[in-house]
């Protein structure tokens, strides 16, 4: 059932909210994605409040939005901390590396001056510290649209046949992807798999083509590049196990989306991802190439626990992660935000 409309005030006005984001800047295939901000605007709408959105690269006049709700550290996240009139300004990182200088001297301004900042797991609250008062941090799950991503039983391989891995990301250095093609090259012939890349931005994708013929693994390596939405559960419903070897994350979609799949996953211990498992999937030190192929090789034999860890995985997931909690979470995060008094300039406000 959908709850009632959230209202700005005491009036029959229904809540006015501008979203910002990336992918309302984006063109051809990246512009049909479904990111967190779509799947939020989507689900503001449906609960009858009034929704725009726009790229960073906006001249966004603040008076005309109750609450002028940043995703990512770009542009329009530090000109919206920067003013002093109109809307409450919330602001959603989605990430947790540090960065540059200049970056987190951005962050530090965005952090002392928004009415409100979202983190996506307790581990990105926890980093946050003292930085940001805990009564303006609000930690909401990014939600995914279960029926999007039927659970799918799986079994071993046949006799003969490789295990499949699949990765889903993009080709950047900050997912180490190398960290994965050597891992991969570890592996010994008792546990031979087959390892499907799927990904949007493809900054590293003729080095990484080039480490793998080095590593003597391109046969068993699918460089597969961009896939539609629609099609991309065919690929979960494929692999016997997803790995995700990141150096840093918040809360990765793809780990949700492989645990409603029933895929067996295999991850860096960064960020919200262990929060996501609750030790129902394989963690690893990133970085560590000996320890992936060996958390790889484990999954492999030890297959039947890992399905049975995965079905754990998926209802939790069911449970925590939806779209419904992530919505609500929101629209009660913005009445909080318009509850408050304004807060002065000597606090950091507008």
């Amino acid at each position: 059932m959908i709850p009632p409309l959230l209202r700005a005030n005491s009036g029959e006005r229904p809540l006015r909210i501008l979203l910002i984001g990336g992918i309302y800047g984006a063109v051809g295939a990246q512009a049909q994605r479904e990111t967190p901000e779509t799947t939020l605007e989507a689900g503001l709408i449906a609960r009858g409040a009034q929704v725009s959105a726009g790229p960073h690269n906006w001249e966004v006049r603040r008076r005309q939005w109750d609450v002028v709700h940043v995703h990512h550290l770009a542009h329009q996240a530090i000109v919206q901390s920067l003013m002093r009139s109109g809307s409450r300004v919330a602001f959603t990182r989605h990430g947790i590396h540090q960065g540059s200088h200049t970056r987190r001297a951005a962050l530090e301004l965005i952090y002392r001056r928004a009415d409100a900042v979202v983190v996506l797991s307790e581990a990105e609250r926890d980093l946050l510290g003292h930085r940001v008062p805990r009564d303006r941090v609000a930690c909401i799950p990014n939600g995914i649209d279960a029926v999007s991503w039927p659970y799918v039983e799986r079994k071993p391989p046949g006799p003969g046949q490789p295990w499949n891995l699949l990765f889903v990301g993009q080709l950047l250095a900050i997912k180490n992807v190398d960290v994965l093609l050597r891992a991969v090259a570890g592996l010994g012939p008792d546990v031979p798999v087959r390892l499907d890349l799927v990904y949007d931005n493809d900054a590293q994708a003729p080095e990484l083509r080039r480490l793998a013929a080095a590593l003597g693994v391109k046969d068993r390596v699918t460089f597969i590049g961009h896939v539609d939405r629609v099609d991309l559960p065919s690929y979960y419903a494929q692999a016997h196990a997803l790995v995700l070897p990141s150096q840093s994350e918040a809360l990765p979609s793809v780990i949700t989306e492989a645990a409603l799949s029933g895929v067996p996953v295999i991850a860096s211990a960064v960020g919200g991802v262990p929060e996501q498992l609750d030790g129902h999937g394989v963690l690893v030190a990133p970085g560590d190439v000996g320890g992936l192929a060996r958390a790889i090789a484990a999954t492999c034999c030890t297959y039947d626990d890992a399905i049975g860890r995965a079905a754990l995985a998926a209802a939790r997931v069911r449970a925590r992660y939806t779209v419904d909690a992530m919505v609500d979470g929101h629209l009660a995060l913005y009445r909080q935000v318009l509850a408050r008094p304004r807060r002065g300039l000597l606090e950091g406000g507008r």
